[in-house]
C-alpha cells in the first residue's frame, strides 16, 4: 500500500487499541475524508447487500464471496487512489465492516453527506498503527 503523500496525511490514530466501536467510528471516519472514497465504500457496500440477498434468492452461496470481493474492491480503491492511506480492516475488522454498513447508511439516509468534513482530532500528526 502506497504510503500517505504530502496531499494528506497518515491521519489520526489511536495511542493504545481501540476498545469499542463507539471510540473507533470517529477514527474511520476520519480516514474517510475523500467524497470518492465514501462514494466507492457506498456502491461497495450496497452491491454487496445485493449479491447476499440474490444468493439468498437464488440458493447460490459463493455469491456471497462474490459479494465480499466487490466490497472490498471498491473500497480499496479508494483508499489506495483517492485517499492514499490504509484500510483500518487490516487492524479492525469488524469494527471497519460495521463502519461500512454505518457510513453507508448514514449517506443513503441523509444523515451524512458525502463531501462532509471531519474535524481534526488533537492526534492528526502520530504515526499510522503498526
Amino acid at each position: 500500500m502506497p504510503e500517505p503523500t504530502s496531499r494528506q496525511s497518515a491521519g489520526p490514530t489511536p495511542s493504545q487499541p481501540i476498545q469499542s466501536f463507539r471510540a473507533f467510528y470517529p477514527y474511520y471516519m476520519s480516514q474517510h475524508q475523500d467524497a470518492t472514497t465514501r462514494l466507492l465504500h457506498v456502491v461497495g457496500t450496497v452491491l454487496f447487500i445485493a449479491l447476499v440477498v440474490f444468493a439468498i434468492i437464488t440458493a447460490r452461496p459463493l455469491l456471497v464471496l462474490a459479494g465480499v470481493f466487490v466490497a472490498y474492491f471498491f473500497a480499496w480503491i479508494g483508499h489506495v487512489a483517492f485517499e492514499r492511506n490504509r484500510p483500518a480492516t487490516f487492524r479492525y475488522p469488524l469494527y471497519s465492516v460495521l463502519a461500512d454498513f454505518r457510513m453507508s447508511a448514514e449517506i443513503l439516509t441523509g444523515s451524512r453527506r458525502l463531501r462532509e468534513r471531519m474535524p481534526a482530532g488533537p492526534d492528526d500528526n502520530r504515526p499510522a498503527p503498526e
